[in-house]
């Protein structure tokens, strides 16, 4: 069954969570992410024949981190001459740089029905510009450049030009085998006392001590303080209220003459939430 029908099921409560995330932040103004309360869906189709469209929709509150489940409709989205959907992801670690520029943490998938896999990557982004973040193949800096690939914060040296720290190399694979026509996948994001951040990747979630979590990661990757340049103090390391908090969002990529349907749901978060800028 398409996703957003059966959302359309919900009636009611789907219009009311609406309301309530309704001032939530945007980054990228193609107006393809539909927010609700710890919700959202996508069903857009990119007409544009020169390039992709992207935006991060983001929550209401800064958070350390996240459990994202992910779900892609394989049945009634699109696909390119590839055999791949459009992509769905989870941004985190946002902030935004006083020349126009943006930082952030993505995690993000992609469907390929010739191989039955999900293609996915984790990466960290420097310097990207906001201005032309929503459209393009490439994230791009202020000088109109794509990013380069660098190892860690301290050589990203140039404030006007975007950089990749790439965690895991771009569209690893695992296998994935759509039920009712969904492929499903979990973005379990979480800091720790010193700043670190651990992004695993698996295809369900359990609870355990009452927090829920990625089950079973088939990735687990650890981005460290010499990747995104974030410092911590020591001092306040036994109080997880001042471990690092920042903007977190839903991300979406569409490529050209691809529509792309799907839903994300956020089923934990991590830390006190302090209201988004």
């Amino acid at each position: 069954m398409k996703i957003t029908n059966k959302l359309l099921l919900a009636g009611v409560a789907l219009i009311a969570s609406l309301s309530l995330a309704s001032c939530a932040a945007v980054i990228g103004g193609n107006d393809m992410i539909k927010m609700g309360l710890n919700k959202a869906t996508i069903e857009y189709e990119n007409t544009d024949t020169e390039s992709n469209k992207r935006e991060f929709k983001m929550f209401n509150q800064k958070h350390s981190g996240a459990v994202c489940t992910i779900a892609i409709d394989t049945e009634n989205s699109t696909y390119t001459s590839n055999n791949t959907t459009g992509v769905m992801g989870f941004g985190f670690g946002i902030t935004k740089n006083e020349n126009g520029t943006v930082n952030f943490g993505i995690a993000s998938a992609r469907y390929n029905k010739s191989t039955k896999k999900l293609q996915y990557y984790v990466s960290w982004m420097l310097n990207v510009s906001e201005a032309d973040i929503d459209v393009g193949s490439n994230f791009v800096g202020l000088n109109g450049q794509n990013s380069k690939t660098v190892t860690n914060f301290a050589a990203a040296s140039d404030p006007e030009q975007a950089y990749e720290i790439v965690v895991e190399t771009t569209w690893c694979e695992v296998a994935a085998e759509p039920v009712e026509g969904i492929v499903t996948f979990v973005v379990d994001v979480k800091v720790d006392a010193s700043n670190v951040y651990t992004v695993k990747l698996a295809k369900e979630t359990e609870e355990v001590e009452g927090k829920v979590v990625a089950k079973s990661p088939f990735k687990t990757s650890t981005i460290s303080t010499a990747v995104t340049g974030i410092t911590y103090d020591k001092a306040k390391a036994d109080d997880e209220t001042t471990w690092y908090q920042a903007d977190v969002s839903y991300y979406a990529s569409v490529y050209t003459g691809v529509t792309l349907i799907g839903e994300w749901k956020v089923v934990d978060k991590q830390n006190n939430p302090i209201v988004a800028q």
